[in-house]
């Protein structure tokens, strides 16, 4: 039951066991773990901007914790994707992980459709307690897909119609990224893996006729304005 995975889950705390981990800060090394188990999390929920996480380190890495804990976590993309993204967007996010950009943006901006997709299954089980957890239901305005990434965001794309693209995919390639949108972000675990190529990303966004936006941290996201 419930109290019985929370034990597993202390005990293994205490004696100090590395266990991987399932999400990642903005810059580190990102492990597709164990996950949670059966919904259950050690740690308390804790505010974050709009939403609430849980404080837990099977779920977050070591280097997210103190900034859950203390309401920081991805402070700068929470408060900086409001204020870019136009009235009335449809954003998909491939590689959306637990969802805490696009669940802080369906608080604050019900205008927009937040579209998420997630192929790891310990990811998309987190997304769904963060859901229950702050009361968000799913609906054609914000809700985690059923596509997996398959061969690349094309179909993806062709599918749903998003007008702003956000990519925290790693296996996404330069090759693979699309024309003809009004906003692109690269972020999350695709920046992580790919950092020290991400040259290559913006030669192939500059061909394609975007431009920069330098209002984010470029650590945490390169930005392309159409």
């Amino acid at each position: 039951d419930r109290e019985r995975r929370l034990a597993k889950k202390a005990m293994l705390q205490r004696k100090g066991k590395m266990v991987p981990t399932v999400e990642a800060p903005a810059v580190g090394i990102c492990n597709h773990g164990l996950g949670v188990l059966d919904g259950a999390f050690a740690g308390a929920w804790v505010l974050n901007h709009t939403v609430k996480l849980p404080a837990d380190w099977w779920v977050f890495s070591g280097a997210s914790l103190p900034l859950i804990e203390t309401g920081k976590f991805e402070r700068g993309l929470a408060r900086r994707f409001p204020q870019v993204l136009a009235q009335g967007a449809k954003v998909l996010h491939i590689g959306a992980g637990v969802g805490f950009v696009e669940a802080h943006l369906a608080n604050i901006r019900p205008d927009l459709t937040l579209l998420l997709q997630e192929d790891c299954p310990a990811l998309r089980e987190t997304f769904a307690a963060i859901c229950a957890e702050n009361g968000l239901a799913q609906s054609e305005r914000f809700r985690l897909l059923e596509d997996a990434l398959s061969d690349g965001p094309g179909d993806l794309i062709a599918r749903h119609s998003p007008t702003v693209l956000l990519l925290s995919d790693p296996r996404i390639t330069p090759e693979m990224l699309p024309s003809g949108l009004s906003q692109i972000f690269l972020m999350g675990r695709l920046l992580e893996a790919q950092f020290a190529t991400i040259q290559r990303y913006e030669s192939v966004l500059t061909a394609k006729g975007y431009r920069p936006d330098f209002g984010f941290d470029s650590v945490a996201v390169r930005a392309f304005v159409a």
